[in-house]
Parts: C-alpha cells; structure tokens; sequence
C-alpha cells in the first residue's frame, strides 16, 4: 500500500443503505496491459489466517451480562433486604469484561443449553474464532440472532431433531435442529 486515507467517506448517511470506506491506494509493480490510470477496484483485505483455529457461526456468539444469563427461576429467593437475589449463579459462574459484559456460546449438554464463557479472536462475515471455552466436537445452537441473543437462556431444553425447519427452531448445523423447547 502507498496510502490510507485519514478519513472515512461515508455514502448515504442516515438511511439503511449507510456504509463506511476508506480510500487506499496502491502500487502495482507489473500492472500489465489491461489496467490503466483512473480505475478503481474493490478488494478484499485479508488481515490474518489461521489454520487450526476453532470457529462458529457468528450468531453463536451472544453478549450478555451476568444476570441476563442467569435462568429465571420460579419462587425467587429473598435476601435479607427483601430484594430478589437474581444472577447470584451466574455471577459466580462468570466473569464479564471491562464493560460488564460476558461472551458466551449455548452448548447442548443432556438436552440443555448451557451457557459456556468464551474468548474469541478474528472473525470473517459468517464466523469468529473461538480461542477459549469450547472444545472441538461439542454440540452448540446455531440459528437466527434473535434466538441466540435474545430468546435462549441458559438452562433452557433443547431437543435435537431431523427434518423441516419450524418456527422457534435453530439450526443445529450438522444436519439436524436444536428446538427450544
């Protein structure tokens, strides 16, 4: 690269279609014949690769705080000031960042979403490297945004099943469906 722009052209600002780009400019050392000055190009820019890495859907990971992931329980215990003890399980069980948050990924244990705390690393468009929290093999859910970051919570049953996909299923990813029950 000969040069990066120091600020963003943005297109289309405040509409649904708004994206970002910076400007790069390159040198070709054997450009041949068919380029010629004043073209542009788009490119992907590939950053880091790494072979044996680990990775899952994107829409695996959620972000969620300690006490959004604890698993809401009839008959709340009390403490002593009559507050409701919510999140004492997942405060115990987690450890959130800077920011108060926890990156987890739902594995399927006995027919039940488990939380599971994760470290990622790099990420594409569909997936992100897992660097910590889950071992090759291990069954999670996949499946739309809302399901994983919203709708599941930890200790919620699970089935595993074959054929078409229904409302309220995720998509297991090895052939079959993890359905919250």
């Amino acid at each position: 690269m000969t040069e990066i722009a120091n600020s963003a052209k943005v297109a289309a600002q405040g509409t649904a279609d708004q994206k970002t780009e910076f400007e790069v400019k390159i040198a070709l050392k054997d450009p041949g014949a068919q380029l010629r000055p004043g073209m542009t190009a788009s490119a992907d820019v590939v950053t880091d690769v790494r072979a044996d890495a680990l990775g899952v859907p994107i829409q695996s990971v959620a972000v969620r705080t300690p006490d959004q992931i604890a698993p809401e329980k009839k008959g709340k215990k009390k403490d002593d000031s009559g507050a409701a003890a919510e999140g004492a399980d997942a405060g115990s069980r987690f450890t959130p960042d800077k920011d108060g948050f926890v990156k987890i990924v739902f594995v399927v244990e006995g027919g039940v979403a488990q939380a599971r705390q994760v470290k990622t690393g790099i990420q594409s468009d569909a997936n992100i490297e897992i660097a910590e929290g889950l071992a090759v093999g291990e069954q999670i859910v996949t499946g739309s945004y809302r399901a994983i970051s919203r709708d599941l919570k930890d200790g919620s049953k699970v089935t595993i099943g074959t054929g078409e996909k229904k409302d309220g299923e995720a998509d297991e990813g090895r052939g079959g469906r993890v359905v919250v029950d």
